[in-house]
C-alpha cells in the first residue's frame, strides 16, 4: 500500500521538476505577464502572448533577454507602455532560484511552476537585500 501511495508522489515531483527545468530552459527571450513589480512578493507571472490581448491598467510585461530583465506597466490612460525598471538576472536552474538586481538591491526566488510551465510562482528566498 505505502508503494502505492508513494508512486504518484514521486510523478508528480518528477512533473514539477520537468517543469521548472523548462521555465530556466526559455527563460532567455521569454516574455511574462504580471500584476506586480520586482519589489512585491511574491510574484506571479504568466507567459505572455500579446495576440488578441487587451491589456489591463497597471499590467506590468517582464522581459527577460541576455541576462537583462526589463520591467514595463501598461498605463490605460494614455494608452502606452513605460519601463519602470531594469534589472539583471541570474538563473540558478539547478538549485531553481531566480535572482534579480540592479546597483542597489537584490531579490531572490525560488521558482515554482503551476500547470504546464505557462505559470510562475516566485517566492522570496530571503529578504531583500542593500549593497
Amino acid at each position: 500500500m505505502k508503494k502505492l501511495l508513494l508512486i504518484p508522489l514521486l510523478l508528480v515531483a518528477g512533473f514539477s521538476c520537468k517543469a521548472q527545468t523548462l521555465f530556466f530552459d526559455k527563460l532567455n527571450g521569454s516574455v511574462w505577464s504580471t500584476s506586480s513589480g520586482v519589489e512585491e512578493q511574491p510574484i506571479g507571472l504568466l507567459e505572455d502572448h500579446f495576440e488578441n490581448t487587451l491589456h489591463k491598467d497597471n499590467e506590468h510585461i517582464w522581459t527577460f533577454e541576455d541576462g537583462k530583465l526589463t520591467i514595463e506597466r501598461y498605463d490605460s490612460f494614455v494608452g502606452i507602455w513605460r519601463i519602470v525598471g531594469s534589472y539583471s538576472y541570474e538563473a540558478d536552474k539547478t538549485h531553481g532560484i531566480l535572482t534579480i538586481s540592479n546597483e542597489n538591491e537584490k531579490f531572490a526566488f525560488k521558482v515554482g511552476i503551476i500547470s504546464t510551465g505557462a505559470a510562475a510562482y516566485l517566492q522570496p528566498v530571503k529578504e531583500r537585500e542593500n549593497r
